[in-house]
Protein backbone atom coordinates (compact mmCIF):
# COMPACT_ATOMS: atom_id res chain seq x y z
CA UNK A 1 0.00 0.00 0.00
CA UNK A 2 1.45 3.30 -0.90
CA UNK A 3 2.30 5.32 2.02
CA UNK A 4 -0.35 8.65 1.37
CA UNK A 5 -3.14 5.69 1.60
CA UNK A 6 -2.10 4.59 5.14
CA UNK A 7 -3.26 8.30 6.11
CA UNK A 8 -6.72 8.25 4.64
CA UNK A 9 -9.14 6.94 7.20
CA UNK A 10 -13.26 7.96 7.71
CA UNK A 11 -14.61 7.63 11.16
CA UNK A 12 -17.95 8.46 12.95
CA UNK A 13 -18.38 8.84 16.33
CA UNK A 14 -20.06 10.57 19.20
CA UNK A 15 -23.79 10.54 18.64
CA UNK A 16 -24.18 7.44 16.58
CA UNK A 17 -25.17 3.95 17.58
CA UNK A 18 -22.41 2.24 16.14
CA UNK A 19 -19.12 4.10 15.67
CA UNK A 20 -17.65 3.79 12.01
CA UNK A 21 -14.15 3.51 11.32
CA UNK A 22 -13.00 2.80 7.62
CA UNK A 23 -9.44 2.34 6.29
CA UNK A 24 -8.69 3.56 2.58
CA UNK A 25 -9.37 0.10 1.51
CA UNK A 26 -12.62 -0.56 3.10
CA UNK A 27 -13.85 3.00 1.32
CA UNK A 28 -12.71 2.12 -2.12
CA UNK A 29 -14.83 -1.29 -1.92
CA UNK A 30 -18.30 0.69 -1.42
CA UNK A 31 -19.99 1.55 -4.17
CA UNK A 32 -19.23 4.96 -5.61
CA UNK A 33 -21.43 7.79 -6.47
CA UNK A 34 -20.53 10.76 -8.52
CA UNK A 35 -21.83 14.47 -8.15
CA UNK A 36 -21.10 17.60 -9.39
CA UNK A 37 -20.16 20.18 -6.06
CA UNK A 38 -18.76 22.70 -4.58
CA UNK A 39 -15.02 21.60 -3.32
CA UNK A 40 -13.03 23.14 -0.54
CA UNK A 41 -9.30 22.97 -0.78
CA UNK A 42 -8.15 22.35 2.65
CA UNK A 43 -4.55 21.96 2.03
CA UNK A 44 -4.73 26.14 1.04
CA UNK A 45 -7.09 27.64 3.12
CA UNK A 46 -5.82 31.00 2.10
CA UNK A 47 -6.15 30.68 -1.67
CA UNK A 48 -8.35 32.79 -3.90
CA UNK A 49 -9.20 29.71 -5.36
CA UNK A 50 -9.65 27.36 -2.34
CA UNK A 51 -13.04 27.09 -3.60
CA UNK A 52 -13.74 25.48 -6.61
CA UNK A 53 -16.77 23.52 -8.37
CA UNK A 54 -16.35 20.02 -10.27
CA UNK A 55 -16.64 15.98 -10.49
CA UNK A 56 -16.40 14.20 -7.13
CA UNK A 57 -16.41 10.71 -6.95
CA UNK A 58 -16.62 8.57 -3.64
CA UNK A 59 -18.67 6.85 -0.87
CA UNK A 60 -22.27 8.65 -0.45
CA UNK A 61 -21.97 9.82 2.89
CA UNK A 62 -25.20 9.36 3.71
CA UNK A 63 -24.66 5.68 3.24
CA UNK A 64 -21.76 5.92 5.80
CA UNK A 65 -24.28 7.95 8.10
CA UNK A 66 -26.52 5.15 7.75
CA UNK A 67 -24.18 2.57 9.04
CA UNK A 68 -23.54 4.11 11.75
CA UNK A 69 -27.20 5.04 12.83
CA UNK A 70 -26.85 8.55 14.02
CA UNK A 71 -28.97 9.26 16.92
CA UNK A 72 -31.53 12.10 17.24
CA UNK A 73 -29.66 15.40 18.14
CA UNK A 74 -26.41 14.79 15.76
CA UNK A 75 -26.44 17.93 13.73
CA UNK A 76 -22.53 18.58 12.93
CA UNK A 77 -19.44 17.29 12.28
CA UNK A 78 -15.75 18.04 12.18
CA UNK A 79 -13.48 17.36 9.55
CA UNK A 80 -9.70 16.45 10.29
CA UNK A 81 -7.32 16.50 7.89
CA UNK A 82 -4.39 14.38 8.15
CA UNK A 83 -2.50 17.92 7.73
CA UNK A 84 -3.59 19.06 10.91
CA UNK A 85 -6.71 21.06 8.98
CA UNK A 86 -9.93 20.85 10.80
CA UNK A 87 -13.43 22.07 9.11
CA UNK A 88 -16.76 22.18 11.31
CA UNK A 89 -19.62 21.42 9.48
CA UNK A 90 -23.29 22.24 10.39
Amino acid sequence: MPQERALWSFAMYGRVRRAVVLGYEDLSQLPLTTIYAALYCAAEPQHPEHLLSGEWQGAALADLMAEAELQPGANSAVIYGADGSQLALP
